[in-house]
């Protein structure tokens, strides 16, 4: 948990370059006393701001926040976020890496789960591209679509869960 704290503290500016984004089953444990105990050892001001269910919402994040070069998300393999994959797909964007960590229980070190860190990096224009402000712009757009296009899905499947709990 101490490398999702060092994460969780790095990223709290919101004019930052990177974001950090954890999943439920981690936003509990670093609620727990030892949770806080990194984050306090990281420095964070406050819990992490940025709980994700579905990699969906850290692409809306970033899609409004354009100076985010850097997207670390923190789930477990046990549990892992929903919509796993829109972001290496989406335009603009590349998987820059992924780690796992065992957890361990810190009172009798039984596994509890598998830590996994994903690292996210924007696509850098080289030089022929940049000067290419068409291809940018139509990237930019082609995200937007895809954007609207999973958060229509999103919603005909909550309305869908909502027809099957009446």
């Amino acid at each position: 948990m101490d490398l999702v704290a060092r994460d969780v503290a790095a990223t709290q500016d919101v004019k930052g370059k990177e974001r950090a984004y954890v999943s439920r089953t981690i936003e509990r444990d670093l609620a727990e006393p030892v949770g806080q105990y990194y984050l306090a050892q990281s420095h964070a001001n406050k819990a992490p701001r940025r709980i994700i269910t579905m990699e969906l919402q850290a692409l809306r994040d970033v899609t409004r926040a354009p100076q985010v070069d850097r997207i670390i998300v923190w789930d477990t393999v046990e549990d892992p976020i929903a919509n796993e994959g829109i972001l290496a797909k989406a335009a603009g964007w590349h998987v820059e890496g992924e780690r796992r960590y065992q957890a361990e229980g810190h009172l009798d070190w039984q596994l509890k789960f598998t830590l996994r860190q994903r690292v996210f990096a924007r696509k850098m224009a080289t030089t022929h591209e940049a000067g290419d402000h068409d291809a940018a712009h139509e990237d930019a757009e082609e995200l937007k679509r895809r954007l609207r296009e999973l958060e229509d899905l999103t919603r005909q499947v909550e309305r869908g869960r909502q027809r099957e709990q009446r």
